[in-house]
C-alpha cells in the first residue's frame, strides 16, 4: 500500500506547482461531475461528539472506492490541533484491495479551493475587479492563492480575529499579493464584485445582509457546512437567480440551500453536474449567483485520483506491507501460529 504523508503531499505540490497542482485538480473534477451519473455516493456520515464532528464521505464507481475520514472540531485551535484533519482511503473497487492511504488535512484544503475556482471561472462575470474574504482561517490562503489568476485589483477581508486577519494579509504579501483588512463585514462586501465565505456563522444572525450588495454580485459561499449553520440572509438565497450546488442531498442538510427546504422554492438550484452541461453566460445577470459549496465526497475522489497518478509518476510515497500475503490456501490463522515460517 502506498502512504502518502503531510511531507510527501507538500513535496509533490511544490514540485510541480500549487497552480498546476489547482489546474489538474480543476480538470480533474470537470470530468468526475460530467460522469457523476457513473458514481454511487450518499450524504457524508456523520457522528457529533461533545466537541466536535466526526464524519465519513465515501463514493465509488466502477474502478476505485474512495473514503474519507475527517473532523471538525472548532476549539482545537486551543489545544494546538488544526480544527479541520483528515485522512484518505483509496481502495481497488475489483477486488476491495487498499492501493493507498493519504493525508487529507492539506488536500482537502486545497481540493475546497479547486472546486470554489472552478465554479468561479464558470460564473463570474468577465469584468470582476473587487473580492472580499470574509473569514480568514487556515481555508483562506488558499482560497486567495487559487484566485489570484484573475488580477483582482481590490481585496478585501474580514474576520472577527484580528490575529487570523492580519496572519492573511502577512502570509499573503510574501506572495506578492495585497489585501486590504476592514472592521466589518459591510465594509468588506459593500460594492464588491465577488465574494467568498469561509465561517461558521449560525443562520439565526445572518453574516451577510443583501442591502449591501450590488447587484449582479457572484458569492461562493464556502462556509455554514453543519445543519444550522448559514452564512447568508434569507434573502439572498430566494431573490439569486441561480444557486448551483455539489450533490442537492448534502447540500439540503448543511449548506446555504437549508433555507429554501421548507418552503420547496428550489427551482433555481442546479448541481454541478447539470450546470457544466448548460449554456450559462454570467454576464447577463443581474441580481446574484450563489456556488453553496459544502463539500462532497466526489471531491475528495478526485483529489484522490490525481494524488494517485501523480505520487506514480514522481515516485512519491513509501510502500507498507498492510495486509499479510496470499499463500493460496486460504490459511489466514498461520500468520498467528507459533509454528509457521
Amino acid at each position: 500500500m502506498l502512504i502518502i504523508d503531510a511531507h510527501d503531499l507538500s513535496g509533490l505540490v511544490k514540485k510541480i506547482s500549487f497552480g498546476a497542482f489547482l489546474d489538474q485538480l480543476v480538470t480533474c473534477m470537470k470530468h468526475d461531475f460530467m460522469h457523476a451519473h457513473e458514481f454511487h455516493q450518499c450524504p457524508r456520515v456523520s457522528f457529533k461528539h461533545p466537541e466536535g464532528i466526526l464524519e465519513l464521505m465515501p463514493v465509488f464507481n466502477q474502478d476505485f472506492f474512495a473514503n474519507k475520514y475527517v473532523c471538525t472540531h472548532k476549539d482545537n485551535h486551543h489545544k494546538n490541533h488544526y480544527v479541520v484533519m483528515g485522512q484518505g482511503l483509496w481502495v481497488d473497487a475489483h477486488t476491495g484491495q487498499p492501493l493507498m492511504i493519504t493525508e487529507m488535512t492539506i488536500l482537502t484544503a486545497i481540493r475546497t479551493a479547486a472546486v470554489s475556482l472552478m465554479m468561479s471561472e464558470l460564473m463570474l462575470k468577465t469584468n470582476c475587479q473587487s473580492m472580499a474574504i470574509i473569514g480568514c482561517g487556515a481555508q483562506s490562503d488558499f482560497q486567495v492563492m487559487a484566485h489570484q489568476k484573475f488580477g483582482f485589483n481590490d481585496i478585501r477581508c474580514f474576520d472577527i480575529d484580528k490575529h487570523s486577519m492580519n496572519r492573511l494579509i502577512n502570509q499573503m504579501a510574501k506572495e506578492g499579493i495585497s489585501i486590504r483588512p476592514c472592521e466589518s463585514v459591510e465594509e468588506a462586501v459593500r460594492d464588491v464584485d465577488f465574494i467568498i465565505t469561509l465561517t461558521n456563522a449560525n443562520r439565526t444572525y445572518p453574516l451577510i445582509r443583501e442591502e449591501w450588495l450590488k447587484n449582479g454580485v457572484h458569492i461562493n459561499a464556502m462556509g455554514g457546512d453543519a445543519p444550522g449553520s448559514s452564512e447568508l440572509d434569507s434573502s439572498i438565497i430566494k431573490n439569486s437567480d441561480i444557486i448551483v450546488v455539489e450533490y442537492l442531498e448534502q447540500t439540503k442538510l448543511e449548506g446555504e440551500t437549508q433555507q429554501l427546504v421548507e418552503s420547496g422554492n428550489m427551482g433555481h438550484v442546479v448541481e454541478i453536474a447539470e450546470f457544466l452541461k448548460s449554456k450559462f453566460d454570467p454576464n447577463p445577470i443581474c441580481h446574484s449567483s450563489i456556488f453553496d459549496g459544502v463539500g462532497i465526497a466526489l471531491l475528495d475522489y478526485s483529489a484522490m485520483r490525481l494524488v494517485w497518478k501523480l505520487c506514480h509518476e514522481h515516485h512519491i510515497g513509501h510502500q507498507i506491507k498492510m495486509l499479510p500475503p496470499y499463500r493460496g490456501d486460504k490459511n489466514l490463522y498461520q500468520f498467528l501460529s507459533l509454528n509457521s515460517d
